[in-house]
């Protein structure tokens, strides 16, 4: 006896569960948060996106905060904030270049960054090198805290 078997059909091209993978979670969420901010994502948002269910999406994540914060480290593990540079003034301003940039390719990266509960051990990079770079100076670690965190304000609000 010939039973037919049904084929399921995935709309707009949608991938099978198979063919996801976190990094295209994040890259997919990386759009959603480019084009609304960290609170245009929703699982059900990022699954429509993707052409998956949202029980599909935690297989590759726990949950919004840990996509949130596989975004803010994708995003910042990319980009280089230390320029090498021997003259402290040239390093900061290469560091604070490179965090202009980062927020202005990716306009939601500001308010990403700012929500503790997502950012990521790489957001501590230009921090780093922030402090580093002070240290030269003979700047004391109180100092050197205000100073970097006036930066930081200073280029969120500029690349906002």
């Amino acid at each position: 006896m010939y039973t037919r078997q049904k084929r399921r059909h995935r709309p707009g091209g949608a991938h099978s569960p198979k063919e996801l993978t976190r990094a295209r979670i994040v890259e997919a969420g990386l759009g959603l948060v480019d084009r609304g901010g960290n609170d245009a994502i929703t699982m059900r948002r990022l699954a429509n996106a993707l052409g998956v269910t949202p029980m599909a999406l935690y297989n590759h994540v726990s949950s919004k905060r840990d996509l949130l914060r596989a975004v803010a480290e994708h995003v910042l593990g990319e980009a280089r904030f230390d320029g090498a540079y021997g003259d402290w003034r040239e390093q900061i301003k290469y560091c604070f270049r490179t965090f202009r940039e980062v927020c202005l390719r990716h306009p939601g990266m500001g308010r990403l960054l700012e929500a503790a509960d997502v950012a990521p051990t790489a957001v501590f990079v230009p921090m780093e090198v922030t402090l580093r770079a002070l240290d030269q100076v003979g700047l004391d670690s109180q100092d050197a805290l205000r100073t970097y965190f006036t930066l930081v304000s200073f280029t969120l609000h500029q690349a906002s």
